[in-house]
């Protein structure tokens, strides 16, 4: 963008070509340091994200199933869909929450209604409960497993052989085991990271200003329209706080630091939305993901059923725990 400082050696800046000509867009939430607010040779970065309030100038409307909607009216879906995201720390809560609100949206624009009907039928009490109903089939953990093994395996340490990359993915699918992140000091015990907890206030002021600045920079997204955009954003979310609780199991801390919630981002930008454009190349555009479409799905549900009818905890009528 005219005017803007040049780039940091932090910041891994692309651009975008926009839809109607040849300009292009900075994505500056991509650096670390500015999220976190520290970082010396940042403060003009910071001043310029901070004063950058109005979403970036994206020509046309935006296509949710068969209805258009304008900027107004996806700026209200994403707003909401930050504020139920921060309830959301596990993928396929995530995406199942993204799913809700274009679910709703969509239902209510075809009955006649506006994007401000949708909203008010997403708030209260009855809202909550068709939500639970909407995520129960996250409920069960194998499913879940196989919905969050690919984003996770995309992000392992390049050092890692296809042996390794395959006893992950068992280990991710069966929900017990240990498991290597790119930002692990050594094995995770995948019961032990369940266990991890937040640090009240540091990692959530981080994580809010990455979402919020993911919205801000929505040409990222606008090849995908608005339902595959907020699946997206839902999984980036998730995906950040997964990272950041493996980086506290892998060193033997009870929570997650401000320091953790900033190597996540690092670690979601490299490998999802910097190097991959956005989460759905991880599906298509990498080796693993390749693999996983081709080889570990249905061989994993297979595994999945095996090990979860051996664990004692098979016979219990209290569905399994999420992977977080």
């Amino acid at each position: 963008l005219a005017g803007s400082p040049p780039p940091c050696r932090w910041c891994p800046f692309t651009t975008y070509q926009a839809p109607t000509g040849p300009a292009t867009v900075r994505l500056s939430y991509l650096c670390p340091a500015v999220l976190a607010n520290r970082g010396a040779g940042h403060e003009e970065h910071i001043r310029q994200l901070d004063e950058d309030a109005a979403p970036l100038p994206l020509p046309g409307t935006y296509r949710l199933g068969t209805h258009d909607l304008d900027g107004r009216s996806y700026e209200q879906l994403e707003a909401h869909l930050a504020g139920i995201l921060g309830d959301s720390p596990d993928l396929g809560r995530g995406l199942a929450l993204g799913a809700r609100v274009n679910a709703c949206v969509s239902s209510r624009l075809a009955d006649g209604g506006t994007v401000e009907d949708a909203l008010a039928s997403l708030s209260g009490p009855a809202a909550q409960e068709e939500l639970e109903r909407t995520i129960r089939p996250f409920r069960n953990a194998r499913d879940a497993r196989l919905l969050c093994a690919p984003f996770v395996l995309v992000g392992l340490p390049t050092s890692q052989g296809w042996s390794s990359i395959l006893r992950n993915a068992v280990s991710l699918i069966s929900g017990r085991g240990t498991i290597r992140t790119a930002l692990s000091s050594g094995p995770i015990d995948l019961e032990v990271l369940r266990s991890v907890q937040w640090d009240p206030g540091t990692p959530t002021t981080v994580l809010r200003r990455y979402l919020l600045n993911l919205h801000l920079s929505r040409a990222m997204l606008a090849d995908y329209g608005v339902e595959q955009g907020f699946l997206m954003i839902g999984a980036a979310y998730a995906l950040v706080r997964w990272y950041a609780r493996a980086a506290a199991a892998s060193d033997g801390r009870s929570a997650a630091t401000e320091g953790d919630a900033v190597e996540a981002i690092r670690l979601v930008e490299l490998f999802y939305i910097h190097h991959n454009r956005t989460l759905h190349h991880a599906f298509t555009r990498t080796p693993v993901g390749s693999v996983l479409g081709s080889i570990l799905l249905t061989p994993g549900r297979l595994a999945g059923l095996v090990l979860e009818n051996r664990s004692p905890s098979a016979t219990s009528s209290e569905p399994p725990p999420l992977p977080s």
